[in-house]
Order: C-alpha cells, then structure tokens, then sequence
C-alpha cells in the first residue's frame, strides 16, 4: 500500500470486502461503515471510500442522523459531492418509503379482520 493512500476496498483480501461479503451473507452482517461505502462507491485521491463513510458516521453520529441530513450538509464531507449526497438520499428514501407500505399494509389487514357490525378504535376516532 503506497505511504500517501489511505486504506482501500482493494488492499482487503477478496473475500473481507463489503461488496463480497454483501453477496455471500447478506447486508445484514455489514456495517453501517461497510452499506455506506457500497452505496458511496468509490473514494477520492488520498480519502478512501471507508475512510468517507466513518466521517460520515462520525461527523453525523448515527445512520439515523445521516438519513435526515440535507443534500447540502452531506455534501460538506470532502469526497460526498452532489451525485453522491443525493445517491445517499435516494437510498434512504427508498427505505422510507418501504417502512410506509409496510405500515399501510398492516393497517390494511388490520381493517379486513375486524367484524362490520363491531366499532373498532380507528372507526370511533
């Protein structure tokens, strides 16, 4: 590994990397360092991918945090630009708005097995 670098993807052996190990066991045996690298793609001259994903972490603190924070503030990270702020943003949108249709769903179901002729809590609302 060149001195001037930082750590990569690359000088993991194959199978350690985020990518693979996605692949092999499924995303929920990745960090959250390990998912934002995957969706920030590649890192910038002496910052690598990892290197931008903790700062991110750090810099916002939790996931969550990074979930709400605007185009603007993610673009702040040096190696997050507005392709990338706005791929992160995407990402956590599409979680959201799968959180949604699965609550609407529960509610859907919950509403076809109370009987007609009984009031139910959100009927008396």
């Amino acid at each position: 590994m060149n001195k001037d670098s930082s750590f990569t993807v690359r000088d993991l052996p194959r199978q350690e990397r985020p990518r693979e190990r996605l692949q092999k066991f499924g995303p929920e045996v990745l960090s959250a360092q390990e998912l934002l690298a995957l969706v920030i793609g590649r890192g910038i001259p002496k910052k690598s991918v990892m290197s931008i994903a903790q700062e991110l972490l750090v810099r916002f603190g939790n996931v969550r945090a990074i979930s709400h924070a605007t185009i603007e503030e993610l673009s702040q990270i040096k190696g997050i630009g507005l392709a990338k702020a706005a791929k992160i943003k995407a990402c956590f949108d599409l979680g959201r708005r799968e959180e949604l249709f699965r609550g609407l769903k529960r509610m859907s179901l919950k509403c076809l097995t109370i009987p007609l002729g009984v009031p139910s809590p959100q009927r008396m609302i």
